[in-house]
């Protein structure tokens, strides 16, 4: 049996290795003739509610918002494909994409790099990847960073 994915999530960090797991999820839909949903999760400011006061919280989300539209552009450009949607949310990046995203989104496969931006989170708190490996209730395929290039 052969599984072909109908809706693939890849979330964004920023990072070179969501790029490539979006390049990834790219050659998959094709070949399997799915959508995907471009996602990236935007932390709250929980701390400090003087920046959100200011307009932080909102001006993060809208730079998401920019930034996962342009993605999606660049990589239409690039590839041809054109069966991206975009989202961006502010809430809790693991269980997010993990969880709540996928089962609002009848999600069946979720395409994510093996490391992003935030090096101090991973050591301190523990990977996304490894939080979506664990928890997702769909199949995860994590990309990782090219040695050779």
């Amino acid at each position: 049996m052969t599984f072909k994915p109908k809706r693939i999530l890849v979330p964004t960090d920023g990072s070179e290795n969501a790029q490539l797991a979006l390049r990834k999820a790219v050659d998959i839909a094709k070949a399997a003739g799915a959508d995907i949903l471009l996602l990236q999760v935007v932390a709250p400011l929980y701390a400090a509610p003087e920046y959100a006061m200011a307009g932080m919280s909102e001006g993060m989300l809208t730079q998401a918002k920019k930034y996962v539209g342009e993605l999606a552009q660049k990589m239409q450009a690039e590839t041809g494909f054109d069966r991206i949607s975009v989202f961006a949310m502010q809430d809790a990046p693991k269980p997010t994409i993990a969880k709540t995203f996928p089962e609002h989104h009848d999600i069946d496969l979720i395409v994510i790099g093996a490391t992003g931006t935030n090096a101090f989170e991973r050591a301190i708190l523990g990977s996304t990847t490894g939080y979506v490996v664990r928890n997702a209730d769909v199949d995860v395929l994590v990309v990782k960073e090219d040695e050779t290039e």
